[in-house]
This record gives C-alpha cells, sequence and structure tokens, in this order.
C-alpha cells in the first residue's frame, strides 16, 4: 500500500488488530481513497480507533451514501469521520440523527447542515433541547428558530455562557432580541476577552463625544482585533491617554483605570 516504516509503526499502535485481522486491509484502503491520503486516515484513528473495525458494506458505504443524498460532499464526510461516529453508526441511526438535525431548523441542502449533524451526534437530546428552551425564553420563538437556522453551532455552547452572554447584550448593551438574533454570531464570542472590553472602550468614547452614540456594536465585535486596535484605540491615543492600557487591562480582567 506504500505507507512508510514509521506509518506502519503507528498505524499498528492505533489499531494492534490490523495484525491478525485480514478484513481491516480494505477497509483502510477504502478509507484512504475516501479522505484522499493515508494521513488524514490516521488523524481520524486518533479520534475514531474503531473504524477500521466497521463493516464496509453493510454500513459504512449505505451511510455515506445516504449522507450524499443529503447534500453532503466528500469534503463533509471526511469531517464527520473525525468530528462525529456518524459514518459508522447503524443506518437507521444515522437517519434518526439526519432528523433531529432538520428538527434544528437546518435544511438539508444547506451548508450549515454538516454543523447541526455534528450538534445533534455530539450532545444527548435532552442537552440541545435545553439550549434550544433557553434561547427560546432569552430571544423569543421566532427569534431563536432563526438563531438555529443560521448557526446551529451556537446549540454546542454552554447553558451558562450563552445566559451571560445573551444577558450582558441586551442589559448592558442594550441591544434587542432581534437584533441579536439576527448576527448570532456576537453569542460566540468571549464575554470576558471580547465583548465587555469593547463595550468599555466605545463607552468611554462615547462619553467624550468621540463617536456617535447611535454606533452599531455588531460593527464593533466583529472587527478583528488588529482592525479594533487601529480603529478605536490608536486614532483615539492622543484624545484619551491611557485608553490602550485600560483595554488590556479589561481584557485581562482587571478593572480598567480610565473613567467614563
Amino acid at each position: 500500500m506504500g505507507l512508510s516504516p514509521a506509518q506502519i509503526s503507528r498505524l499498528v499502535k492505533f489499531d494492534p488488530g490490523i495484525l491478525v485481522s485480514p478484513s481491516r486491509i480494505p477497509r483502510l484502503e477504502f478509507y484512504i481513497s475516501l479522505l484522499g491520503s493515508y494521513d488524514k486516515v490516521e488523524v481520524a484513528l486518533k479520534t475514531r480507533l474503531y473504524i477500521l473495525g466497521r463493516n464496509i458494506e453493510k454500513v459504512v458505504e449505505p451511510n455515506t451514501a445516504f449522507l450524499q443524498q443529503c447534500g453532503l460532499t466528500a469534503c463533509h464526510i471526511a469531517k464527520l469521520i473525525v468530528r462525529t461516529e456518524l459514518l459508522t453508526m447503524e443506518p437507521e441511526r444515522v437517519k434518526e440523527m439526519v432528523a433531529r438535525a432538520e428538527m434544528l431548523g437546518v435544511r438539508r441542502c444547506s451548508g450549515l447542515f454538516m454543523k447541526a449533524l455534528v450538534i445533534v451526534c455530539n450532545f444527548a437530546p435532552v442537552n440541545v433541547s435545553a439550549k434550544r428552551d433557553l434561547l427560546e425564553k432569552a430571544l423569543g420563538c421566532s427569534e431563536a428558530e432563526y438563531v438555529r437556522g443560521k448557526a446551529p453551532g451556537i446549540l454546542s455552547t454552554s447553558e451558562g455562557k450563552l445566559v451571560q452572554t445573551i444577558e450582558f447584550l441586551k442589559m448592558e448593551v442594550m441591544l434587542d432580541a432581534s437584533y441579536i438574533a439576527r448576527r448570532p454570531v456576537m453569542l460566540s464570542y468571549s464575554l470576558e476577552r471580547r465583548l465587555m472590553p469593547r463595550h468599555y472602550v466605545i463607552q468611554v468614547l462615547k462619553a467624550k463625544e468621540l463617536v456617535t452614540k447611535d454606533i452599531d456594536f455588531y460593527s464593533v465585535f466583529a472587527l478583528t482585533e488588529k482592525r479594533f486596535v487601529e480603529k478605536f484605540l490608536d486614532r483615539y491615543n492622543e484624545c484619551v491617554p491611557g485608553l490602550a492600557d485600560a483595554y488590556a487591562a479589561a481584557c485581562a480582567g482587571q478593572i480598567p483605570k480610565v473613567q467614563l
């Protein structure tokens, strides 16, 4: 198969059974063909040690064909092998996972469908349901449905983080639920290292009338760190001495020294 001695050594470490089970050899060949290289198979073996033990004809190939019918590409399926057990589940269970993913409001043809599958595969239904209820309570039913459909990955965020972030955005930044729901990426940002420090800087600049009071906070939160520093710290360095240091302190969880 063209494997080097070092690759064979690692392979045997991952799956010693390959030395005594001839059926594992064609399975290895199948995964190399599916993923494109042995190195990618090795990455999968690091987290899914059992994949060479599953029947290709009865389990893996039917699951692969079904997922392709659902609109997933070979690249998507390769990622699923590493991130979930989906490809090696019994075919009927795979159909159940697809149905659960659709219940999140993500259509099969959507580019986000793979992320929805990862969520339902790696989190118990009760956990996903609890986060759905939390979003509905905090944002409203229709807004929560929008978030699940556009950003299913949010459901992998801990309930505690979701509660704290939504409360901060609504109570401190004074953002409407619909505004938050239409920009769900904000719920994935770090509260302590991104949202709170940047909000503090904007409040200082507002108090000194250096930025408009109706500034769009999503545009502030979404900036790269480099761009945020250039636009809101470097630009006002002379007008507000110490603001950069105060921002750094806020990012480190300390109380800033610059007063509003």
